[in-house]
């Protein structure tokens, strides 16, 4: 899905809302001049009222959907801190999210008739563990498979594992994303590399949306240029002189900006020229603002968007906000150990202590730097907690017993 999101730069936060529905229309009304006092941007839902709840983005790239939405907001007003209070109180929680979900299943019909005919309201979204349950299924095939065909025995083996287990990891991403956009997402969102489904519902007769900054083709032609350059001429070099370390970090380098900043990008492109406003899976990282901005918002948002919906927001409602953001996390270090350990043989766990790490970081971030820290020091703290433990995500057996070896036969 995509948001009217464009211009948001002097903005806390961004409140999405069903504008088809007159009660969220009423409430958004009472609540404009409170909301602006702490710099929160009512947004329409872009595809009016096919969402089951309303979400808040805060700026440094949290998210939170529906009763947790109401409290994080009810938390900032010195009158409504006490309902936030009230739901930190056993059982306070679940009451909180049956009651929104009562209302929010019936904010179309609250005037004596429903509004919208049956046709057009929203399709309750499938449970989460068919997602999962196909995602585990998907994996396990592809490990099976990568066992019977790549058993080790020739140096590209474990190269053509990691890219076997890597598709169906995606694969099973696409299912946890489509499940909880049902039925709004056609064919042709298999062939995008992201987890955005629903924007491959529109109508494309429609006006065209506000959307993130789509990276322009000398741009990403730009980056496609640099990463073929790297893996081409960079890397070999460094191969011959006998560094595998640079020459992994190179590799690594190389398939980022020829995949992510430059054939998705020109696909992201493509896409959005056809009348698909696709999120762009990179929204310039370097300008991140926080270590939450980073991994929410700017890197990879395939990855982000699967682990917001199907990790985060419902963890979050079970155990808080601390435990499930290391959960989030947590899943991503699980999925770049399938990636990245499994066919090295080696180096397991490493990969996750490098997303905990992260996931205790944006914690700490929160923390340290609640008011008062100014863009330099933030940007330090992000950068130093992304960069100085990488060595632990992309180890050297990994390198050495993937990477290199499958550039070399290529």
């Amino acid at each position: 899905m995509t948001d009217k999101t464009a211009g948001t730069e002097n903005w806390e936060g961004q409140l999405f809302y069903d504008e088809s529905c007159r009660l969220c229309r009423q409430g958004i009304a009472r609540l404009g001049p409170f909301l602006r006092r702490i710099a929160v941007q009512p947004v329409p839902f872009e595809d009016g009222g096919a969402e089951p709840e309303m979400r808040l983005r805060w700026h440094d790239g949290r998210e939170f959907g529906g009763a947790d939405a109401a409290v994080f907001l009810a938390d900032r007003f010195w009158w409504t801190r006490p309902l936030a209070w009230l739901t930190r109180l056993p059982g306070g929680q679940p009451l909180a999210d049956l009651v929104y979900r009562q209302i929010a299943s019936r904010r179309h019909c609250f005037n004596g008739a429903c509004e919208l005919p049956a046709a057009g309201r929203p399709a309750a979204p499938l449970p989460l563990w068919i997602g999962w349950t196909l995602t585990g299924v998907l994996v396990t095939l592809a490990i099976f498979a990568s066992a019977a065909w790549f058993p080790g025995e020739r140096p590209t083996d474990a190269w053509w594992t990691m890219w076997l287990v890597a598709v169906a990891l995606w694969l099973g991403f696409k299912s946890l994303a489509w499940s909880r956009q049902v039925p709004r997402a056609g064919l042709l969102f298999l062939f995008w590399p992201g987890m955005d489904a629903a924007a491959f519902a529109r109508d494309r007769t429609s006006a065209f949306p506000s959307v993130p900054r789509i990276p322009s083709i000398p741009e990403a032609l730009g980056f496609l240029g640099t990463g073929l350059a790297l893996l081409l001429l960079a890397l070999p070099y460094a191969t011959e002189i006998d560094r595998p370390l640079i020459a992994g970090w190179m590799a690594m380098m190389g398939i980022v900006f020829v995949l992510h900043f430059g054939l998705f990008a020109l696909l992201a492109r493509g896409w959005y020229l056809l009348g698909f406003p696709v999120l762009p899976l990179m929204n310039t990282p370097w300008r991140a603002a926080s270590l939450g901005n980073f991994w929410g918002d700017r890197w990879n948002r395939g990855f982000s968007v699967v682990a917001r919906i199907a990790v985060f927001r419902p963890l979050v409602r079970r155990l808080g906000l601390p435990s499930g953001t290391l959960a989030g996390f947590l899943v991503s270090g699980l999925a770049h150990e399938l990636v990245i350990s499994l066919p090295a043989r080696a180096g397991w766990g490493l990969p996750t202590i490098y997303f905990l790490l992260q996931g205790a970081g944006v914690l700490l971030e929160r923390i340290l730097f609640r008011e008062s820290a100014g863009p330099i020091t933030r940007r330090a703290f992000t950068w130093a907690v992304i960069l100085l433990p990488a060595p632990l995500l992309f180890h050297p057996p990994f390198f050495e017993r993937v990477l290199l070896p499958g550039f070399a036969a290529l």
